[in-house]
């Protein structure tokens, strides 16, 4: 497996595995994406907010980025949200820990100092990880989603790294 910054020509595969996730209830959305609306999303990702890819020869896996926390508040400066995502024929498979690893050894380069993923309570698979790679559950928003007729909380995972 290679990880390496996505480029344009990945995005097709990045919202495919995205849409996946979305089916599967693991994100906030609930309606698809095209390739066209995710464009200004993927253009918008920098060298210091990075967009992974995952790929096992010619064919994208996964992807993690890093966006701004609370974007244009200076404070927050140094925090960054990590999402990561997996295609569904290759979860369980060590994609997501590579992923999230790889973001946490590049993020003290990227003057992040404090990482956050924010899981839907449900997806108790992204918590263990989360949890296994040494991220700790630092807040939970009581029942503030709502998927498939169901109140779902959002459960704020961090960790600090190293100055």
């Amino acid at each position: 497996m290679n990880i390496r910054i996505a480029e344009l020509p990945d995005l097709p595969s990045i919202v495919d595995i995205y849409n996946q996730a979305i089916s599967a209830g693991a994100t906030g959305h609930t309606d698809a994406f095209t390739v066209e609306s995710r464009r200004e999303w993927f253009l918008s990702h920098s060298a210091h907010r990075p967009l992974l890819v995952a790929e096992i020869g010619e064919t994208i896996i996964g992807w993690s980025n890093l966006t701004h926390y609370r974007p244009g508040r200076q404070a927050f400066q140094h925090t960054a949200e990590m999402s990561y995502y997996v295609h569904s024929g290759h979860r369980r498979q060590g994609v997501a820990a590579a992923l999230v690893s790889h973001m946490t050894k590049l993020a003290p380069g990227l003057k992040v100092r404090t990482l956050i993923a924010i899981i839907l309570e449900t997806n108790v698979a992204s918590a263990n990880l989360m949890e296994r790679l040494g991220f700790s559950r630092w807040a939970e928003l009581p029942s503030v989603a709502r998927l498939n007729d169901q109140d779902v909380g959002h459960v704020y995972y961090g960790l600090r790294l190293p100055p």
